[in-house]
Order: structure tokens, then sequence, then C-alpha cells
């Protein structure tokens, strides 16, 4: 808004310069609009950026401010219409809403592919991969966070690192569920790349535990341990003690695996004193359940079956758990009741254990062997189509810069030509006037020849008065220009500055006021600047001191203006004298110099 404002007041102070040019409708008209647009979507952004401002603390309220501006937002530009439409889909993503449709986020996802920047083409891809996970549409998850990914433009310096790092933590956990160990490390490990670029450490440290896990399925247990304790301790630095304590959890079965009791006694001991996963009544949340099978095995391995059955209740307690926890639950049983030396139960546990497992395998086959591949590959060959259009794309575009450049061309060179026409027919005036003079002249000097010699010295005396006379008219007014000048410099509001800030010692220019006073003298004495630089480029030090001489500082007040002492201000006006003149003197002298030049 206040962009348009200032263009509208530059074309008010140049309207005399404008009017004559053929332009000025299409110029004002042009701005006028601008104007509205900034009026247009001023409103929308004064609604929308202070909600935002609370959205990642309190999703939840956020979202029913959101829900409140939808009638003000039926009428809104198409713009804004997507953007409030993503915030909408953010807010219910971090508050934990389930979603029935994907056509809402889809649909901005459109459109930020082809508007926008690249930060909102990366949010709105990632909030699609984060609806389709919660519909359990896994590959459709894989396609869009990867695309959120590729949106980044990693060289650019206004990069959003701090939300590519979480699209690269939301891959680890994806390629994590659907048993794609492999890609869990790659992306884990941009993951931390980018976050810690963005200096968020918490979401940079969450992929080396996506990195641990990733190293337990692929069977290597040793690079999980190292990892994982590298990632508490990166944890523990970092302020994080429940992050810390959570992530050392996985290393309690890896370490009764190997019969290393200490090792596993320091990991639960850190775990239950720093996690504060479980409340007072030892209870986990949903998505902890899975300690419930942990802390069984731990107490089965030490010798404790009714902690283990204490712990293995909870899990059998609990509702809707997933084909992984029931497997644990059962496999945990197995080793219970196998402690304890009742057969019975060890058969029937084995028995479940060995079918849930199979039905484990029979779904990762299904997910992993045919709709997350075939899927994932439909979801490739997309971005391939994708690509192909914008290719296409990129070549009309191309096509219509090459003829807008010959357009360009075509037009200079009419204006060209019409220049040296104009030029030429310039000329030929002056050629004329030319002739006419020298005739005028020519018959003067006839005129002259034929004059006595008292008349020819009555004539040259007149001619030399004249003469004079033009000479003090030219320096009276080229002393007038000079007063002018000096009495705009005096006057300037940086000058005037500048002086006060030269009387108080304590005080310094800052940057900005360094700048005024080197656009002030470059707006009244034009050619300032090319004399100083004609021969030798002056440091930008040099010109500053420069600027102050031509304003009349003294060399102290130059010396507190510019941290300069005063010997070297001294020095450095003998050197100037020589370097731009050619010349060899006395700092004065460069003084001299520099207050003579007035245009």
């Amino acid at each position: 808004m206040s962009l348009c404002i200032d263009i509208l007041l530059a074309v008010k102070v140049n309207f005399l310069t404008f009017a004559r040019m053929k332009l000025l409708l299409p110029i004002v008209s042009v701005l006028l609009c601008m104007l509205a647009s900034c009026d247009r979507y001023a409103k929308y952004e004064a609604m929308l950026y202070p909600i935002e401002s609370i959205s990642a603390s309190r999703p939840d309220s956020a979202l029913r401010l959101y829900e409140a501006l939808a009638p003000q937002m039926e009428g809104a530009p198409v713009r804004v219409k997507m953007y409030y439409d993503m915030m909408i889909t953010k807010n219910m993503v971090n508050s934990g809403a389930q979603f029935t449709s994907d056509s809402m986020i889809r649909a901005v996802a459109d459109f930020y592919d082809s508007h926008g920047e690249d930060s909102h083409r990366m949010l709105s891809r990632c909030l699609l991969g984060c609806v389709n996970l919660r519909m359990g549409n896994t590959p459709e998850a894989l396609f869009n966070l990867e695309s959120a990914a590729g949106c980044a433009d990693t060289a650019a310096a206004d990069c959003d690192y701090h939300l590519l790092g979480q699209v690269y933590a939301l891959l680890a956990h994806t390629y994590l569920e659907a048993m794609l160990p492999r890609n869990v490390l790659e992306a884990s490990r941009l993951c931390y790349r980018y976050a810690m670029k963005a200096g968020d450490t918490l979401v940079a440290l969450s992929g080396f535990d996506y990195m641990a896990n990733a190293y337990i399925s692929l069977g290597m247990p040793d690079s999980a341990i190292a990892i994982t304790e590298k990632s508490s301790r990166r944890f523990r630095e970092s302020g994080y003690s429940e992050a810390s304590a959570i992530s050392t959890a996985k290393l309690i079965e890896i370490y009764i695996d190997r019969d290393e009791p200490e090792k596993a006694s320091r990991c639960m001991a850190v775990f239950d004193r720093y996690s504060r996963v479980l409340d007072k009544n030892g209870d986990a949340s949903p998505e902890y359940q899975g300690i419930y099978y942990v802390k069984g095995i731990y107490s089965i391995y030490t010798g404790r079956p009714d902690s283990a059955a204490y712990w293995l209740g909870k899990l059998q307690r609990a509702d809707s758990l997933p084909l992984t926890l029931r497997q644990a639950l059962a496999d945990g049983l197995w080793r219970m009741y196998d402690k304890m030396g009742e057969t019975d139960s060890v058969i029937k546990y084995a028995k479940i254990s060995n079918g849930l497992m199979g039905d484990i395998t029979t779904d990762l086959m299904k997910k992993s062997c045919s709709s997350v591949q075939a899927q994932y590959e439909r979801g490739r060959l997309r971005t391939e189509v994708a690509g192909k259009t914008i290719e296409a794309e990129r070549a009309k575009t191309t096509a219509l810069a090459v003829a807008l450049v010959l357009l360009a061309v075509v037009s200079v060179s009419v204006l060209v030509i019409r220049k040296r026409r104009a030029e030429s027919r310039l000329r030929e005036e002056r050629h004329r006037r030319d002739l006419d003079t020298l005739e005028r002249a020519q018959r003067e000097l006839q005129q002259l020849l034929t004059l006595t010699g008292e008349e020819r010295d009555a004539l040259a005396a007149e001619k030399r008065e004249a003469i004079e006379r033009l000479q003090a008219m030219e320096t009276m007014q080229r002393h007038a220009d000079e007063a002018t000048v000096e009495e705009r410099l005096s006057a300037a509001p940086a000058a005037r500055r500048f002086r006060q800030i030269a009387t108080t010692p304590t005080d310094c220019p800052t940057a900005g006021e360094w700048q005024a006073l080197r656009s002030m003298i470059n707006s009244e004495i034009p050619g300032f600047y090319s004399t100083l630089n004609n021969g030798h480029v002056l440091r930008p030090d040099e010109y500053d001191v420069c600027i102050l001489l031509r304003l009349h500082f003294k060399p102290l007040e130059i010396s507190n203006l510019t941290g300069i002492s005063q010997k070297n201000v001294s020095a450095m006006r003998r050197r100037m004298l020589l370097k731009v003149t050619g010349r060899d003197g006395k700092p004065h002298d460069f003084d001299d110099f520099i207050l003579s030049i007035v245009k």
C-alpha cells in the first residue's frame, strides 16, 4: 500500500515531464489499479495475519477464529481464498482433526503449483500429504510429501529450511510406517541437515530417532545403539530431557536380546525418571502404549513375573491395538509364561504370535509390494507429466519472451532512426546558420576594409567594451550560481544534521544518515562524483571525507564524524590531491580544489 502511494506521489511531482508523453494515461491507469489492488488485499491481510500468529501455540483457537471468518471470505479474491483454505487445513492437522476428503487442500495445492511462492507450494503439498496420511492413503502421502520437498529451492536465500526440515521428518515417519528403512535413512539425514540450518534442534534430532528405528529394521543393532546414544545426548544437551529419555527406550529390548542387564537397567532407569510418558496411575497415551510391552519384557528379563503380568495386562486391555502391538503382546505373554513354566499358555501364545507375525508379513507385502509400489510409481509418472507440462509452459513463455525482445529491438531501431534523422535535420539547420553567419562576417569585413584608421580604432574599442561587459556579466552570474549552491548545501537537512552531530562528540552518524548526505551532494552538485573519480576511483571513506570538505567541515569535525584520526584526515587530503589532480601539494590545496566544484 505504501509503495503504491509513493509511486503516485512521484508521478505527481513529475507531472509536467510526463504530460508531454503519450503513455501518461496508461501509466496512471495501471497505478490506480495497483492502488485499488493494494486496498483490496490489505483488508483481508488485516483479518488473517493476526490469527496466524497464534496458530502455532493454539491451533484449536486459531481454527475457530478462521472458521468465524468464513462469511467474509465469500467475496474474497481467489488468492485470498486459497490462503484461507490452506490455513484452515493447517490448523485442522495441528489440532488432530480427522479427514474424510482431501478435495479442499488438493485444490489449494493445485492452485499454488502455478501461483505464489516456493514456501506456499511446499506447505500446501505438505498439508495434502498429512491429510492423505490421516485418511490412510500412504502412497499418495509419500507422493505429495516428496513433491513438497521438491518445491524448495535450497540455493535461494529465502528458502524456508524450518518447513523443509519438518517435511523430511514427516517423510521419514511415513517411510518407517511403510517399512522402507533405507528411504528412512536418507529422509532422516536431510531432515537433520535442513532443520539445523533453521535452528530447529528438536526436529533435527527427531531425524536421528527415525534413523535409529531404521537401523533396527535393517537388523543393525550396533548402528542403532550408536545413533540413539548420540541423539539422546544431543537431546539432553539441548534441554529436551523427556525426548532424551524416550529415545533410549528402544535400546532396552536390544540390550535384553544381547543379555546386557546393566545397560538395559540404565536405560530403563533413565526412562522412568525423565520420560513422563506414564501418568501417576501408570497409564500411557495411545501413541506410547508400546512402552507396556517394553516394561513387560524387561520385568520378565529381571525375574519379576508379577510386574510383567501387570504391564502386559495393561496392553491387553488397551483398545484398538495395531497389528504390530498385538503381535508384541502375544510375544510378551509367550515369554512370561515360558518363564513361569506354564506349557499350555506358552503353546497358545506362541501360536497366536506366529499367526499375527504371518498377518503382519501379509500386510507388509500388500502395502510394500503392491499398493505402495504401484501407486508410488504412478506418482512418479504424474511428476514426469507435470514436468513435461511445465516444460511446455516454459517453451511458450520463452517464445513470448523472444517475440517481446524482437518487438523491443524493432521499436528501439525505429526510435534510433528517428533520432538520427532529427539530428541530421539539426545539423543541416546549424550548417545553414553558420553559412549565414559567415556571409555576415564577410560583409562586415568588407565594411571594415573601407573604414579609416580612426574609425577602425573606435570600432575596436567599442567591441572590446562589449566583450568586457559580457565577461563581467558571466562572472557575476557564475558567482551568483556558486552562492546559490552554497546556500542550498548549507540549508540541506542532511548537512544540518551532520553539523549537529559534529558538535556532539558522543554521537555518530548512522548508515541511513550517511546515505542521505551522499544523495544530497549528488543531487545539488551532479558532477561532484564524476569529477573526483575521473582518473582513479576513490574509496568510500575517501569520498565521504571529500563530501565533508565540500560542506566546509573542519578536520577535527571530520575526524569526529568519520572516526578517522585528524592526522590521517590530513594525510588523506594530500594523497587525494595527487590521485585526483595528478599534482603534489598541501592538504589545503585539495580543499581549494574541492570547494571549486560547483556543478
